[in-house]
């Protein structure tokens, strides 16, 4: 069990590239940390830092509050798992197992010991003595897992291992990961572009972008607290809505006027004073699809109703993403699969104002 502390970490490579920028985290003893970004942002970059595969330019990284900066990879206490299972393929599962503690020269006794209680966890018995090379992706996955369990690492550092899977099994992977994670205890650090992981698996997570660090939080509360419009577009499927908005007051409220005409009120909130100086300057309002609602007949003449177009349909699971198109703007609205809309049709919506999301133009920052 070991926390690990990342400052100021820096990565700039010969050709001046830059993948890692004053990088900082503060991952707990026992955490399923997740770093979640897309792919170029740094995260293999940054998780070969850790596990002393790559050099740091600048910056330290503490793993049970020791600097491991110039600490061997083998003595950091770490184990990684890559997206490419690197198994022996002319070996047996077995043998796979014990290779890295035979070269450590661990008694003969302990290696059985250690094999016998991954076997046990990882439920293996069966495929000890096949080669590896023969073995399913799954299978191949749970190996490479054994193969880090049993060097008793502080430090489980997994670098998008279910990216070769197919659908139906990351998802049993990412449960079996979970289990894993509650029977061994340890500290893991989980990078992925896939928010469904990140959101099923992760304690907490951290959004990266560009080798730096959008903000770190539990799902639930990077979906409802976005930093910026980076964050408030990459977490949550489908994505915010956005569109240009003008800020402006009237009889001592807030409103906000986008597309060609369409005004909302803003509730009146704690916040709202901090917002009057924006009134008149060009910003950007988002809102989740989950947010805008269909008009029922009754409620029809409700004058806060906006009136849209359906451009396309989409179903999924129990829901139906509608993408709708008004006076110059256009969103997507996700609705319960009893929605009976089809392309063509003319709806009116409410857009939830307590669920407006603002940001400011040109530094893409939420000021609300």
């Amino acid at each position: 069990m070991s926390s690990v502390i990342i400052k100021g970490l820096y990565k700039k490579y010969e050709n001046g590239t830059v993948a890692v920028s004053n990088f900082n985290a503060d991952i707990s003893e026992k955490e399923f940390f997740v770093i979640l970004g897309p792919s170029g942002c740094g995260k293999s970059t940054l998780i070969r830092m850790i596990a002393g595969l790559e050099d740091i330019t600048e910056g330290d990284i503490l793993i049970n509050d020791i600097s491991v900066h110039s600490v061997p990879p083998k003595s950091r206490g770490v184990a990684l798992v890559l997206k490419n299972q690197t198994l022996y393929p002319n070996m047996s599962v077995y043998e796979n197992l014990e290779f890295g503690l035979r070269l450590r020269k661990i008694p003969k006794e302990e290696i059985e010991r250690r094999i016998e209680q991954v076997v046990g966890i990882l439920d293996i018995g069966a495929i000890l003595d096949r080669k590896t090379a023969a073995l399913s992706g799954g299978q191949r996955l749970r190996i490479a897992m054994g193969r880090a369990i049993v060097q008793d690492p502080k430090v489980f550092l997994l670098d998008e291992p279910l990216l070769n899977l197919d659908a139906k099994l990351r998802a049993l992977m990412r449960s079996e990961l979970k289990t894993l994670h509650r029977t061994l205890g340890k500290t893991v650090i989980y990078v992925t572009h896939d928010q469904a992981e990140a959101m099923e698996l992760g304690s907490r997570i951290l959004v990266m972008r560009n080798g730096s660090v959008q903000q770190t939080g539990t799902y639930q509360e990077l979906y409802d607290s976005p930093v910026n419009l980076f964050v408030a577009k990459f977490i949550g499927s489908p994505q915010m809505n956005t569109c240009e908005a003008e800020l402006f007051s009237n009889e001592g409220r807030l409103w906000l006027r986008f597309g060609k005409g369409y005004e909302i009120a803003l509730p009146d909130t704690p916040d709202s004073a901090g917002l009057i100086k924006y009134s008149g300057k060009k910003l950007l309002m988002g809102i989740r699809p989950t947010d805008i609602l269909l008009v029922s007949g009754n409620e029809e003449k409700d004058h806060s109703a906006i009136s849209m177009t359906v451009e396309s349909v989409e179903l999924l699971g129990t829901h139906v993403n509608l993408r709708l198109s008004g006076e110059g703007v256009g969103f997507m609205v996700s609705s319960p699969i009893t929605t009976r809309a089809k392309a063509g049709d003319d709806l009116k919506v409410y857009l939830n104002s307590e669920k407006i999301h603002i940001f400011d133009s040109d530094s893409e920052r939420r000021i609300n």
